[in-house]
């Protein structure tokens, strides 16, 4: 459990969708920018 509401989760995965740090290619599979989500969870 991650202790998040499902609107942050949406909120975050849109955001990451706009930066382009992940692509959904298909429904429910998304490539990844590996390297700048690593960064960004460093900070």
């Amino acid at each position: 459990m991650l202790g998040v509401t499902t609107e942050t989760t949406s909120r975050t995965i849109a955001e990451f969708k706009r930066r382009g740090l992940l692509v959904e290619t298909t429904p429910n599979l998304c490539v990844l920018d590996l390297p700048n989500l690593r960064r960004i969870a460093e900070e």
